[in-house]
């Protein structure tokens, strides 16, 4: 009976986190907390009636059939909802799995190591020894108080509901009282008062004193013991935070009152039920020295946590940082070491400070400052605001002549924003200082001051700097980024849409600080700008405005080449959760390495509800059966050339969508352990693929595992049809016939598939049907859609594209076809060969005719579609050495790309020939975005050092290449 009441609240945590996200769940929660302490409270006060009306024997009846009605509702939730509320049937997803004994040696090791774990096990387990005995004399003094069962049943329903009743009034105030008096000195009262428990009840063994003993010791548990503890689980390093959690809470809870019990089963009859007070009371003593002695090491605990970032903010934050550092030998610490600390953890430092707001901080902080670098000194400067105006601003006066140029221009932003009456008389010393920093951030100080005088000599000075030499005008547009006084508007406008990053930048600023209508559209233009400097900036830009910006654009930023952008569209996902797990989930399937790193920890971090992924899960894979299902229609007749790459494309995106799937699982179910999963079942080794299926089969629901395992399996694709149309029914995508496949494949979201199936079209029979569905393609914003309907239309398309023909210009068609047979490529998905041939421009050269000379700046990677050129070293020289002689389908160029140097070769043109290039940018992106390109590339390098060994080896002595 006990356990499963202590399982309903778990179980109700669990459903709420597979249908609501983290922070819904949290404040849902507190709903259901206070619903089963009023329906605790209820049933408390109502036992006794109950007992009249259905007799004392059928209430634990009542009992069971209660618990049985919760069990079904909760079997009800899954039809109710539609979907399986959580993807595994495996209920270990961050348990401890293994031996006990090595896990148990483990937690050995770890209390040898942490004080803190030391102090841990005895503060558990001595109340857990305790528990039994009180627990035994309340029950001895209420038995012998009252002469009747029902007496009893109505005294211990009324003592539950009172007591209930009481403590959760009491909870509304005990994170106030906790947050109040510190985490350690919470800890301190209820050792306390079971000492004072165990006398009263040594001096006086009645129900008075049984009362207070057990309803006392329960308050002091529930509203500020649990929750204070709970907090010092989270001080553990993640990885061994599950390890601590289980053994502290089962084992030793459980040899805990297993020792306690067993006391009281062994000294039954032999000891007087008061004096075992006498042997209570010294446990209840050395619990609490415990607790001092703890309350004292707590402070260099707590800061050896902080330093090493061991803290899970995100468990703590309901209590309040307050409540952690309420210590005042932990704030003398904090003090001392922000100023020896490496400038990261004194950062750190700052802002737990600044959170906490203790006495004092605020000096603590500014005396730290000198001891830190430029950049760690402006992070502490931020952390002042205008409620600190007052302890801050003499202090940070004082420092304005001994502040480097590095750090100047921050102060003085600081002490006008914190003060800025301060503005005149701060600002104006520095308006003609040698460093052109403190300069612009002095103009910019003297416009955050109100007065006449301040604006006229800003404005006088700005017009100055715009109307000066280009370093003037350079300034003078970076202080309107920082201002945004609405007199520039046009002259932020002209460089918004000019050449310079900075320039552009700033203006984007300056216009959203001045709200300019036209600041939104530029800047979610902007934000696609090849400038991080420019895309920052629009991004900043965007989360001020009200509109900000899509959801799926800001999931597109997580793969963005720069950190500082990835983080800020980490920041502004998690402002919007609830909107963007649908968003962040169908990112998956973008081929960004970085994206797929950044996404996962993302979607951990808000806690994707277990309903929405298996929703998502079963449409992913419905989408994988879908694909199947078009290219068994595709397969049913001739392949053409375009046919062909829409049937592997459809087979690519099939195992895509599966390996996206997995990533999801290896979030939620197998973390750290899908990575060897995936790569089993990629392997194509039978046996590991049985091994990888196993393990998946083992754990996952009924409905999400009898989708996915047949598509992993060495199946025909009617088989795994087959088994899909079981479980999907209507849902499986059924075509009668090839054109509606097409029709399909024309209507993708993705422009370059729409291309490869408007050449599937234009392959078959004119068919006058099929005509509307081309000639809407004609006005697409894309070129390549464009180009391939105009090709489908063409009557005159009876020589069929395959790639073989050379021409002055080429389709993507035959792009694409084609570069499946450069060695650097053949790795790659038909989508991928489809974006790169978009990229390349197609020249033609003539005989002779030189494409770059020696020593040239490098711009382009260059591939040889027909014809044949020469690498010649020292052409304009009396020592011309030629190197290499490339033919068709081989390139030349990529060595100046990746080492950034000139070009060390002349090339010259053999034979008349078609040679494809992409923009250098382009190919240093296709190298980041397709690992294998570079993997290929080192091959290519690879056999060339080894040709050129062979040739070594092979010249004659004489021969002056050697």
């Amino acid at each position: 009976k006990s356990q499963s009441v202590a399982l309903l609240p778990l179980l109700y945590w669990d459903i709420q986190a597979d249908l609501f996200t983290t922070q819904q769940s949290k404040r849902l929660f507190t709903l259901i907390t206070a619903g089963g302490v009023l329906g605790t409270t209820v049933g408390s006060l109502m036992t006794a009636r109950l007992a009249r009306w259905f007799g004392l024997n059928n209430l634990l009846v009542i009992f069971i059939g209660g618990m049985v009605l919760a069990a079904v509702l909760n079997e009800l939730t899954e039809k109710i909802v539609k979907t399986p509320i959580e993807t595994r049937i495996d209920r270990r997803k961050g348990k401890i799995e293994g031996q006990f004994i090595d896990h148990l040696r483990e937690f050995v090791t770890q209390a040898r190591q942490s004080t803190l774990l030391k102090y841990m096990i005895i503060i558990i387990a001595i109340p857990n020894i305790l528990l039994p005995v009180l627990d035994y004399q309340f029950n001895v003094v209420v038995d012998g108080h009252f002469t009747t069962e029902a007496a009893t049943l109505g005294f211990f329903g009324l003592f539950r509901g009172i007591s209930n009743a009481a403590m959760f009034g009491i909870l509304m105030v005990s994170g106030r009282v906790i947050t109040r008096l510190g985490v350690a000195n919470s800890l301190l009262f209820h050792p306390a008062n079971y000492f004072l428990a165990f006398g009263v009840l040594f001096s006086q063994f009645g129900i008075v004193s049984g009362v207070y003993a057990r309803f006392s010791t329960e308050v002091f548990k529930t509203t500020l013991n649990n929750p204070a503890r709970a907090v010092l689980y989270n001080f553990f390093p993640e990885k061994s935070r599950a390890l601590i959690r289980v053994f502290l809470r089962g084992v030793v809870v459980r040899i805990s009152d297993f020792t306690g019990s067993g006391f009281l089963i062994l000294i039954k009859g032999l000891v007087d039920p008061r004096w075992l007070s006498l042997v209570a009371a010294p446990l209840a003593l050395i619990w609490l020295f415990t607790t001092f002695r703890f309350k004292k090491a707590y402070a260099s605990i707590l800061i050896q946590t902080l330093a090493d970032r061991h803290m899970d903010w995100g468990r703590v934050e309901d209590l309040g940082l307050q409540a952690l550092i309420k210590d005042k030998g932990l704030l003398g610490e904090l003090k001392q070491k922000i100023v020896s600390a490496e400038p990261e953890t004194a950062a750190f430092y700052g802002e737990i400070l600044a959170t906490a707001k203790p006495p004092g901080w605020a000096e603590a902080v500014i005396g730290a400052l000198s001891a830190h670098p430029p950049e760690t000194q402006k992070q502490m400067l931020n952390l002042f605001g205008p409620e600190d105006a007052a302890a801050v601003v003499e202090p940070l006066l004082q420092m304005i002549p001994s502040a480097s140029p590095n750090v100047l221009p921050h102060l003085l932003k600081t002490i006008v924003r914190l003060d800025p009456r301060k503005c005149p008389s701060v600002s104006e010393a520095f308006l003609d200082h040698p460093d052109r920093r403190v300069r612009t951030e002095a103009l910019v100080c003297i416009y955050l001051d109100p007065s006449q005088h301040s604006k006229t000599l800003f404005r006088h000075r700005l017009e100055n700097l715009l109307h000066g030499s280009a370093f003037d005008v350079r300034m003078g547009i970076e202080i309107l980024g920082k201002t945004g006084e609405p007199a520039f508007a046009d002259t932020l406008l002209q460089h918004a849409a000019g050449d310079d990053p900075d320039l552009r930048a700033w203006a984007i600023s300056g216009l959203t600080k001045m709200d300019h209508p036209g600041a939104a559209e530029i800047a979610r233009t902007a934000i696609a700008d090849a400038c991080s400097t420019v895309r920052k900036a629009a991004l900043e830009s965007l989360g001020e405005l009200k509109d900000g910006l899509p959801v799926h654009l800001l999931v597109n930023l997580l793969g963005d080449p720069d950190p500082t952008i990835r983080a800020r569209a980490a920041v502004e996902i998690r402002k919007r959760e609830k909107e963007s797990i649908h968003a962040l989930l169908a990112g998956l399937h973008s081929p960004s390495s970085i994206l797929k790193k950044e996404l996962p920890a993302l979607l951990k971090h808000i806690g994707v509800p277990g309903a929405a992924l298996s929703a998502f899960l079963v449409n992913e894979l419905s989408a994988a059966y879908g694909c199947l299902a078009k290219v068994q229609v595709l397969e049913n007749g001739d392949l053409s050339p375009a046919l062909t790459l829409c049937r592997d494309h459809l087979l690519e995106t099939c195992d895509n969508t599966i390996e996206v799937v997995l990533r999801v699982l290896g979030t939620t179910v197998f973390e750290d352990r899908m990575k060897l999963i995936i790569r089993a079942i990629q392997s194509k080794e039978k046996r590991d693929v049985e091994n990888a299926i196993e393990a998946l089969e083992s754990v996952l629901h009924s409905h999400i595992r009898h989708l996915l395992v047949p598509l992993l399996g060495d199946r025909s694709i009617s088989e795994k049809l087959a088994a899909g149309r079981e479980r999907l029914e209507s849902e499986l995508f059924t075509a009668a016939s090839l054109k509606e496949v097409l029709k399909e494949i024309v209507n993708d979201p993705d422009p370059m598939i729409q291309s490869i199936g408007l050449y599937a079209l234009g392959e078959m029979d004119r068919d006058d049907s099929l005509m509307s569905d081309i000639r809407k393609h004609t006005d697409s914003e894309n070129r390549w859609v464009r180009q391939a309907a105009a090709w489908a239309l063409d009557a005159g398309r009876s020589d069929t594209p395959t790639g073989d023909r050379p021409a002055d210009s080429s389709t993507l068609l035959e792009t694409t076809l084609w570069l499946r047979r450069i060695s650097i490529f053949t790795d790659l998905r038909v989508l991928a060969l489809l974006t790169i041939a978009a990229m390349m421009e197609l020249k033609r050269y003539v005989r002779d005719e030189i494409v770059f000379r020696e020593g040239m700046p490098y711009d382009r990677f260059y591939l040889v579609y027909t014809g044949r050129v020469s690498l010649i070293m020292g052409a304009d020289t009396a020592q011309t050495k030629l190197l290499d002689c490339i033919a068709a389908n081989r390139f030349f160029g990529e060595l100046s790309l990746i080492d950034r140097q000139h070009q060390p070769y002349t090339v010259k043109v053999d034979a008349a020939a078609l040679i494809y290039t992409l923009k250098a940018d382009d190919f240093l992106r296709v190298l980041k975005d397709y690992p294998s390109v570079s993997l290929n590339l080192c091959k290519v390098f690879i056999q060339r050092m080894r040709d050129y060994q062979g040739r070594l080896v092979s010249a004659p002595s004489d021969d002056p290449a050697r």
